[in-house]
């Protein structure tokens, strides 16, 4: 059972999915379709995630702890003319992949690498962090025992996860 909610691809896969993703109604409709698969002898497997990759909970993650939205390290090559100064960066390198010290001031007409980490504007949670894990894990595996805990091993026997992100290169 695959859920594609409205919220997984809002303008590139437009989907009118009813009722909304990992509420009750909804669960009410996954435990339907179970027990009808069960009853005409098909085995019903369940999917993690309203869209994919898994571990983001169609955004419910990162709307439940705005904090845990997914980052990024970005890479800039900048042309510097003399006199400029780089007051703020992860870290900086000159041509030669010498290491800058920051603040650096330019003593010539230069190119530079500069890295930086960013948040990303997304759904995807930093799935290594411990509280994003528990949070998908809550809304999503918590949920589906909640209201269909009875049926695991019998008319449940599997759950597919599908490629969550652990990083993401901007």
């Amino acid at each position: 059972i695959l859920p594609e909610p409205k919220e997984f691809r809002p303008t590139s896969m437009i989907t009118e999915m009813k009722p909304e993703y990992l509420t009750d109604e909804f669960f009410e409709l996954v435990r339907y379709a179970v027990l009808y698969a069960d009853s005409i002898g098909i085995s019903a497997w369940l999917y993690d995630e309203g869209g994919w990759p898994s571990g983001m909970a169609c955004g419910h993650v990162v709307k439940a702890l705005p904090d845990m939205r997914a980052k990024v390290y970005t890479e800039d090559k900048i042309t510097f003319k003399k006199g400029e100064t780089l007051d703020c960066c992860l870290c900086a390198f000159d041509s030669d992949l010498n290491r800058l010290e920051i603040p650096y001031k330019a003593e010539k007409n230069e190119e530079i690498f500069v890295y930086n980490i960013k948040t990303l504007d997304t759904m995807i949670p930093r799935m290594l962090n411990d509280k994003a894990t528990d949070e998908f894990i809550r809304c999503t595996y918590d949920a589906y025992k909640k209201h269909m805990g009875d049926l695991f091993g019998t008319k449940l026997t599997a759950m597919f996860t599908d490629e969550p992100l652990a990083c993401y290169r901007y």
